[in-house]
């Protein structure tokens, strides 16, 4: 630099200046970046190492404590998407993920005892009675099915399992919600309680139409008398050997809101569902404490469900979900069947002892083996 003009000399020293500056820049960012770099990794093989054995551990549960288990994937599974999403979509952390959250939805499905159908099997078409027939609602009692189609203001009779079907009523006015028993048919009707027989096919006036009654949710036969949900006074009606006074169900004091209320079985409790999922249980008028718990995902849109005394679970038809879930008659989850035309199913009853659910979806009622 002693031999070049000053002006040049100062452009040299200027220039070698800017490029260590430059370098000196580089390094700091390349030393910021792999800083970042490693400290991205050491927090991926954290979680990656936390949730692996949230997911062993759960796999060690599955046979001692099915219900810890299923809790203990469905953690796993809720803390690796929150944060499958810090990192890139491109990036081997962001793959891994996605990997091990296939494995665990996997085994969720295996703890939670989801059964997928694909096609099931017709037990039975209506329009084999009636063309043009198609179902609203469905009974079962003592191995007979009783079919209520509003559209055509008919009942149905189907025998189970052995898959004989016959007219019960054609003339029925208005007709709405059925019941059964071992000879009878009942109908809410515009005029009343009708019952028809199912030997002799004659149809009568029961219970006439109440101007007390709200609007009325559910009708159930058992033990010789009848029960009518009114949903709108939040009141259950018994009718003592299915004729005669009306009767309140419901203790003394006890008022529910039945606002929402869709659907109601008997087994000697009372047990009535919810739009919103929710359900109650009454036990010799009083409310009983009851609610779901080990489902994975909450009840969408619940349409119907059943449950009888030869039945030992609850089974609810989530239409929302397309699927029939399965719980215990303490709330207990304990499986669930899935399929697509479940979100167009009106109604569902089951046999444990021939191991069927048995669905009602327009003119169609399906058999699922359980």
């Amino acid at each position: 630099s002693k031999n070049l003009p000053g002006g040049q000399s100062k452009r040299v020293i200027l220039t070698v200046f800017i490029l260590l500056v430059g370098l000196l820049a580089a390094s700091l960012v390349l030393g910021v970046g792999k800083r970042r770099e490693e400290a991205s990794k050491a927090h991926f093989n954290s979680i990656y190492k936390e949730i692996s054995q949230k997911y062993d551990e759960g796999i060690a549960l599955s046979d001692l404590n099915p219900t810890l288990a299923q809790k203990t994937f469905r953690d796993a599974k809720e803390k690796l998407e929150k944060e499958k999403i810090t990192f890139s979509e491109k990036s081997k952390e962001y793959k891994d993920l996605t990997e091990l959250s296939k494995k665990i939805d996997e085994v969720l499905r295996i703890a939670l005892h989801i059964t997928t159908i694909s096609d099931p099997a017709t037990f039975f078409d209506v329009t084999v009675i009636k063309e043009g027939g198609k179902g609203k609602s469905l009974s079962l009692f003592e191995g007979k099915m009783l079919v209520l189609d509003s559209g055509e203001n008919a009942l149905y009779s189907v025998t189970f399992p052995k898959k004989r079907g016959e007219l019960v009523s054609g003339s029925i006015n208005s007709a709405r919600l059925e019941a059964l028993s071992s000879d009878f048919a009942y109908v809410l009707s515009g005029e009343g309680i009708e019952r028809a027989s199912f030997a002799s096919k004659k149809k009568e006036v029961l219970i006439k139409k109440d101007d007390s009654w709200g609007e009325i949710a559910a009708l159930s036969f058992f033990a010789g008398n009848l029960y009518m949900l009114d949903k709108e006074n939040g009141a259950i009606y018994k009718y003592q050997g299915a004729q005669g006074e009306k009767r309140s169900y419901l203790g003394a004091g006890v008022k529910p809101d039945f606002g929402s209320s869709i659907d109601m079985e008997i087994d000697g409790a009372v047990w009535v569902l919810n739009s919103n999922g929710r359900g109650s249980k009454f036990v010799q008028g009083s409310p009983e404490s009851f609610s779901i718990d080990g489902i994975d995902t909450d009840l969408n849109n619940p349409t119907a469900f059943f449950t009888d005394d030869e039945t030992e679970h609850l089974y609810i038809l989530d239409s929302g979900n397309k699927r029939i879930v399965v719980v215990k008659k303490d709330g207990t989850y304990i499986s669930q069947y899935q399929w697509e035309g479940m979100g167009m199913a009106t109604d569902l009853v089951v046999s444990e002892k021939e191991k069927k659910i048995l669905l009602l979806s327009g003119s169609k009622i399906y058999e699922i083996e359980l």
